[in-house]
């Protein structure tokens, strides 16, 4: 049977319902004598030519360009285990044989004739997939299409940019694949070379930075975060829109994306020399520790805490004791009110181990946020007392003239 004719084989419609085994046999078959023909890229070169390529690449749209199917209504991430496409069993092959093609030493003007941006962007919806196994094979293979083919990389930023706003806009479009497009976009960021152009930092701005905010954040916060700490190490200037968008939309009534919230601004200010903060930036950041510090949820005071046990921070960084005098005051009266009146004990212990710190550091300034805090207790005690007064005088009124 000729390349022609098996890829014909291939590209053949099947149903997966078991209504027609002996087509699925054949197709199989076809697939599997493709790919072990193009598995050698000796023999690859001699068998894509002009005549042929076009016929692959047909092939392989028929089997991967399909509309995917979506998960149930009440699906539950956190529940339920997404349903394997029984198309597996032959798109495996394909994404080989697709894997072939990209690889092969055939000539520039050939493949970017078949290998276009517009084929890019449907490889990339792809990664909405349920199956697992079918997004790594896609992320894969997108790894190797941007390594390759330099002139589809503007385009394809601008498709990933173009996606990640989407999905912001409308999470429901992408149940699946923004964790996997950003592990993608990682290694991107990674090759870049510095100093960072405009044009890169302005895409983290305007592309990467509002995915912080989805409700569905925890299910690809991990490579979200790898993403923003490959821009600051190309770039400590990138800190600016990411504090700035962190301070902006924190999540001050979601527990769970507080915590990771945490977690990304422990991990840029571990990675942003100090100097770069500027004292407007410190202060907002301040503010923010200071405010969480206040979170009734113990899980969001007790994150906030252990800043304090970073040596980084403690040693380099915000939490050191050159910062002590400016932002001790802002820290002081959540700190105090943690230590004192805060319902859960381990808040309360670390809250204390915190505040011995600064007597440390330094205890005058110490003194100072205390004496300042007990006045501010007392004045408020005082308004306090006056406002009753006032009801109480205005009821006395109501019940002589009643």
């Amino acid at each position: 049977m000729t390349l022609a004719a098996k890829l014909n084989s291939a590209a053949a419609t099947t149903p997966y319902n078991g209504s027609a085994p002996a087509a699925v046999v054949t197709k199989t078959r076809a697939l599997t004598e493709v790919a072990a023909m193009l598995a050698d890229e000796s023999k690859a070169v001699l068998l894509l030519t002009e005549t042929t390529l076009p016929q692959v690449m047909k092939m392989l749209q028929a089997n991967l360009l399909r509309a995917l199917k979506a998960p149930k209504d009440d699906f539950d991430p956190d529940q339920d285990l997404p349903e394997k496409d029984p198309a597996w069993v032959h798109l495996v092959v394909v994404y080989e044989i697709l894997t072939s093609v990209i690889q092969a030493p055939i000539a520039p003007r050939l493949a970017k004739r078949h290998i276009t941006p517009t084929f890019c962007c449907q490889l990339i919806g792809l990664l909405r997939s349920q199956d697992q196994d079918e997004r790594l094979a896609v992320a894969t293979i997108l790894h190797k299409l941007y390594a390759k083919f330099k002139s589809l990389r503007a385009s394809f930023r601008q498709t990933v940019g173009y996606t990640f706003l989407q999905f912001v806009e409308e999470p429901s479009l992408y149940p699946f694949g923004i964790g996997e497009l950003l592990e993608v976009f990682a290694s991107i960021v990674k090759g870049f070379a510095t100093p960072l152009l405009p044009d890169h930092a302005t895409f983290m701005a305007k592309h990467v930075l509002p995915l912080l905010k989805p409700t569905s954040l925890p299910s690809y916060h991990q490579p979200l975060l790898l993403c923003l700490t490959m821009y600051l190490e190309k770039d400590p200037k990138t800190v600016h829109p990411l504090l700035s968008h962190l301070v902006k939309y924190w999540p001050w009534q979601a527990t769970s994306k507080q915590i990771l919230f945490i977690n990304t601004l422990e991990e840029t200010l571990e990675l942003t020399p100090i100097e770069e903060v500027s004292t407007f930036e410190k202060r907002q950041i301040a503010a923010v520790i200071a405010k969480c510090l206040q979170s009734h949820h113990f899980q969001v005071a007790e994150r906030t805490l252990f800043l304090w046990n970073n040596p980084y921070l403690i040693n380099h960084s915000l939490l050191n004791q050159d910062h002590a005098r400016e932002l001790l005051p802002i820290f002081f009266p959540a700190l105090f009110k943690a230590f004192k009146l805060h319902w859960n004990i381990t808040v309360r212990g670390l809250a204390r181990s915190v505040l011995e710190m600064y007597t440390k550091y330094d205890f005058a300034m110490y003194r100072r946020c205390l004496e300042n805090y007990e006045a501010d207790q007392l004045a408020i005690l005082e308004a306090e007392d006056k406002k009753e007064a006032k009801w109480k005088a205005l009821f006395e009124r109501v019940s002589i003239v009643g």
